[in-house]
């Protein structure tokens, strides 16, 4: 569902500056052990839903919480991608098969705090609007 939208759109459709030094890192959940850097982890973290009334029609709107993770060898590498990856989800909205995504919103980018094996880290977070169309 949302989480292969996702992680098409991280392995797909990022500029450059994201897709040239990742070259397909782009992983769920968790890093392989021994990846290369830079690599980028997503996470869902809550998708609560609510039901709806639009246009007659009752549907189930989902209002989720995402993270995106970036590990780079340096920090100028990893807040120049997170930046960009932000950049580029923030105001996305279309509809992928039966999904149909309202909004997604970068509601934060910040240096995150990595183990000397994670090198360096930023912390990508997204609020996404999105329902299963009937």
């Amino acid at each position: 569902m949302i989480e292969l939208i996702i992680h098409d759109m991280l392995t797909n459709d990022m500029p450059g500056e994201v897709s040239g030094p990742v070259e397909g890192r782009v992983y769920a959940g968790v890093l392989p052990e021994g990846c290369a850097y830079p690599a980028v982890r997503h996470t869902l973290i809550s998708s609560p839903a609510s039901e709806r009334l639009s246009d007659r029609s009752q549907h189930t709107t989902r209002t989720s919480r995402y993270q995106i993770d970036v590990f780079a060898q340096t920090y100028l590498e990893a807040a120049t991608i997170a930046n960009a990856i932000g950049n580029v989800m923030d105001g996305y909205s279309s509809t992928h098969d039966s999904i149909n995504i309202d909004l997604i919103e970068t509601t934060d980018i910040r240096p995150g705090y990595a183990d000397s094996a994670e090198k360096h880290h930023h912390i990508i977070e997204l609020t996404i609007i999105w329902r299963t169309l009937p």
